[in-house]
């Protein structure tokens, strides 16, 4: 019945008399109450018995059959000339509408591409549009989390984060953006006051609520080139063993942002970024200001790869004891795909300290769309492997990346593999399981950690998860065995 029904729909967008038809399909009677349309549909191109001449309009249609008909009538309106009227009417486009139209091309991409419609073409267009529409944009997400401990010591306690951004166009060339945390602490998602988690300032035991600028930069495209100027997140690279900006994460994990200059561009298969940060560890007593320069160039190795090479160098200003240091490392990276459904992430770093050695680093990370190799479509199977082995163990870049599974800081002196697999059951149901194994290279202290959770699709755009993790650090002392249960939203 579908196949008729849109038969008739796509008559009636013709808007065209039909005269007396010839019976188009042998199983389609002169006397049906659809004949005329469907005779109309057939003898205009748009629609295409099968090979044995029948219409089989009882049958529903495939996907790519509904392709077929929409692209068949785009081309066929595309082609009348419609003279302009000398006062068009203005048509007011919503935000909503520019976002359901880009819903049906992400539903029907792969259709209307293989029948050649330019779906890159009307995304452009939409783009566009868009921009024209938010020369001021207000984003943001937030979250409440609940954790309370199953064993072991430690207490419940509730923490909430509200993020907002404002985006602002400046000119055709510039924008500006701005960010800003609430933190609420652990006294509360409603009372924003101070508690005991050991999630804030790096362990110590407290974390103290505010609202905080942790982005605040502006965007401008001169002499070829991208600028960003302001406080902005950074990583060097796709992986960032040298520098993640999320390493500066002082209260509750936040990634708090870091103020300096990046400029990114490109000369033919060549990209490049250049970038310069300054951070200070306390401004009000002014001590240890440090300064990095970073530089990275990266082109296409074969289809579907990418190489790049990195650069680091740091700066550390004591305004006493002990004296400056000068430190500084390179690093190579890769990513590609392998095969279809199986993507790489490869980085080998070096880094040596003032009046070091140079000590070494690498992390390979590895995702398998299990969906896609073996045609598990049901659950849609991901899975994600992990191998890193970060030997900075008598130095280490001060902002590196990687870590273990929890954030509890094995950011050096660790290596470990790490797995997991995600599953999609229902919008309500995408059950996960991440399961990491990691040793201390200098003491041989073995450290395991797991978490089994899933996501639910509450409402539109509120996400709700539930949390369990255990870890064991040493090997058979259990350190931390909680859950959590985390109501997020974004607009």
């Amino acid at each position: 019945m579908r196949k008729v029904t849109l038969a008739i729909a796509a008559a009636l967008v013709l808007a065209i008399v039909s005269p007396a038809f010839s019976q188009p399909f042998a199983d389609v009677p002169t006397d049906h109450w659809a004949f005329d349309a469907i005779a109309e549909l057939a003898a205009k191109g748009l629609i295409e018995g099968y090979p044995d001449g029948t219409f089989k309009g009882d049958r529903a249609m495939t996907r790519y059959e509904i392709a077929m008909v929409v692209a068949r009538l785009l081309a066929r309106i595309e082609a009348i000339k419609i003279p302009a009227p000398p006062a068009p009417p203005k048509i007011d486009v919503t935000r909503a509408d520019i976002t359901t139209l880009q819903r049906l091309i992400n539903e029907f991409r792969a259709e209307l591409a293989a029948l050649g419609v330019r779906v890159t073409a009307v995304e452009e267009e939409l783009a566009a549009l868009r921009g024209r529409l938010d020369n001021t944009r207000v984003e943001g997400f937030a979250f409440f989390r609940y954790q309370a401990p199953l064993t072991g010591s430690g207490a419940p306690y509730t923490y909430g984060l509200f993020n907002l951004t404002f985006n602002g166009r400046i000119s055709s060339t510039a924008s500006a953006t701005i960010n800003t945390l609430l933190d609420s602490g652990d006294g509360g998602v409603f009372g924003f006051g101070s508690g005991t988690s050991s999630t804030c300032s790096g362990g110590s035991g407290y974390c103290t609520p505010g609202v905080t600028f942790d982005r605040a930069y502006v965007d401008v495209a001169a002499y070829g080139l991208n600028w960003r100027l302001g406080r902005q997140t950074y990583m060097l690279g796709p992986i960032g063993l040298l520098f993640s900006e999320g390493s500066l994460a002082v209260y509750a994990g936040n990634s708090v942002g870091i103020d300096g200059l990046k400029v990114t561009g490109g000369f033919g298969p060549l990209n490049f970024e250049a970038a310069g940060f300054t951070y200070q560890y306390d401004p009000a007593s002014l001590a240890a200001a440090q300064s990095i320069l970073m530089v990275r160039g990266s082109t296409g190795l074969l289809p579907g790869w990418t190489v790049g090479v990195n650069y680091v160098t740091e700066r550390t200003n004591q305004l006493g004891t002990p004296a400056n240091t000068t430190n500084s490392g390179w690093s190579v990276d890769v990513s590609g795909a392998v095969i279809a459904g199986v993507t790489l992430q490869a980085e080998y770093a070096s880094f040596t300290a003032s009046g070091g050695t140079a000590q070494n680093a690498y992390q390979v990370n590895a995702t398998l769309n299990l969906a896609q190799l073996t045609g598990m479509t049901t659950f849609s199977p991901s899975l994600r492997l992990q191998y890193k082995n970060l030997a900075w163990t008598t130095s280490a870049p001060i902002y590196r990346g990687s870590g273990d599974m929890f954030g509890l800081g094995f950011t050096s002196d660790y290596t470990a593999w790490n797995a997991r697999l995600s599953l999609t059951i229902s919008p309500q149901f995408r059950p996960y399981v991440n399961f990491e194994s990691g040793r201390v290279i200098s003491s041989g202290s073995t450290n395991t950690e797991l978490e089994l959770g899933f996501f639910s699709q509450v409402t539109q755009g509120v996400t709700a998860q539930f949390r369990y993790q255990r870890r064991e650090f040493p090997a058979g002392t259990v350190a931390t065995n909680r859950y959590r249960l985390q109501l997020s939203t974004s607009w």
